[in-house]
């Protein structure tokens, strides 16, 4: 695949996976109000754990190099947001809610992790 063909296709599912993150979040919050900002780590774990399933099938040879670039790269790294989830965090400091933010921000990090690590496992 060419070069710019590829990034066409990265530029297209990005724009799919932003898409998906919106809806999902969308829904989410209609039954979700709550204090600890819930949406942006589900969105997350669930673009980490795909984002480790394409890895590991890559890794063993189920996928080739540029499909991995559009789903992990384009539909992932548009699916999920680490910039709202700073901002969810700088939201609960400046709410002085010093704890939350603490967990918030740990969880943002380990969560994600893990959830890469399970997509590899699974494959």
């Amino acid at each position: 695949m060419s070069s710019f063909v590829l990034a066409l296709g990265i530029a297209a599912l990005g724009g799919l996976g932003a898409v998906t993150r919106f809806t999902i979040d969308t829904q989410i919050k209609r039954a979700y109000k709550a204090a600890f900002p819930l949406t942006t780590l589900l969105i997350n774990a669930i673009a980490s754990f795909l984002a480790g399933m394409f890895a590991a099938m890559a890794a063993y040879g189920a996928m080739g190099a540029d499909a991995k670039l559009l789903l992990a790269t384009g539909f992932c790294g548009g699916l999920s947001t680490f910039s709202t989830a700073i901002n969810e965090i700088t939201s609960l400091l400046k709410s002085e809610r010093l704890g939350t933010a603490a967990a918030y921000m740990a969880t943002c990090v380990i969560v994600p992790l893990l959830c890469v690590i399970a997509g590899y496992a699974v494959i």
